[in-house]
């Protein structure tokens, strides 16, 4: 027996309930061309509170982290190569834009970066280092 859309997304469901996201939508294409779409909770929350629908656009930039980026680290946590709380600088010792040993980047670790867990600036002004 296949599933129901319903059925796949209600964890989805559950979870917009009890406030851990505010929303989704989930669409399946089938091999045959069939198209279904289900949308649950909002779109947006401020400044004005906007329903998810089926039809809701979304910002997909910088998706590399999540593809190839988190893939490739838990390829090296499985191969047993990386542990996800081992620091950064066991692969990366150089690290040059802080400083060794006292700086507190130097100490992140896999976990906190693949889970946005960082102190870390949205960008590093590295047009700044030359000058």
């Amino acid at each position: 027996m296949v599933p129901s859309l319903n059925d796949i997304f209600a964890p989805v469901t559950a979870s917009i309930a009890i406030g851990r996201l505010p929303g989704a939508v989930l669409a399946v294409l089938a091999p045959d061309g069939t198209r279904q779409t289900i949308a649950a909770g909002m779109a947006a929350l401020v400044p004005d509170r906007v329903k998810m629908t089926a039809d809701t656009w979304f910002d997909l930039a910088s998706l590399t982290k999540v593809v190839f980026t988190t893939t490739a680290i838990l390829k090296l946590v499985e191969a047993g190569r990386i542990s996800p709380d081992d620091p950064l600088t066991d692969a990366i010792p150089d690290l040059r834009q802080y400083h060794a040993g006292t700086a507190p980047e130097r100490g992140l670790t896999f976990r906190q970066c693949l889970s946005h867990q960082t102190h870390l600036p949205a960008v590093e002004p590295l047009y700044t280092y030359g000058q």
